[in-house]
């Protein structure tokens, strides 16, 4: 299941809630961490193996391809999977003005 909300609503009750934590997001982006395994599971929405995810035939090709990505830190698990944690992107921004109107997406 996916929970639907509106993203404008979210930004407004934690700017207007937690202001401080809304301004680190701002200034510092979001990083996200994901485990992904070496084959893909079909059962899983997310379920993309590391090969898949990131279009590579092997460990050294996909290792050489993480190392170019500055901020990004990965470590293989015992059994052999990838956790990977993003380099840091930008957690908030305006897509669209309109009059008086902000529309932000997380």
């Amino acid at each position: 299941e996916t929970a639907l909300i509106d993203s404008t609503l979210v930004y407004r009750f934690v700017a207007d809630n937690h202001p401080k934590f809304m301004e680190k997001l701002k200034a510092h982006g979001a990083r996200y961490k994901r485990t992904l395994p070496a084959e893909d599971d079909k059962e899983s929405p997310i379920g993309r193996s590391f090969f898949n995810a990131y279009q590579v035939d092997n460990k050294i090709e996909l290792e050489r391809k993480l190392d170019k990505i500055s901020g990004l830190e990965y470590e293989w698990q015992p059994d052999g999977s990838l956790t990977v944690i993003t380099e840091p992107i930008p957690a908030v921004r305006m897509i669209e003005q309109q009059h008086n109107h902000a529309i932000y997406q997380w």
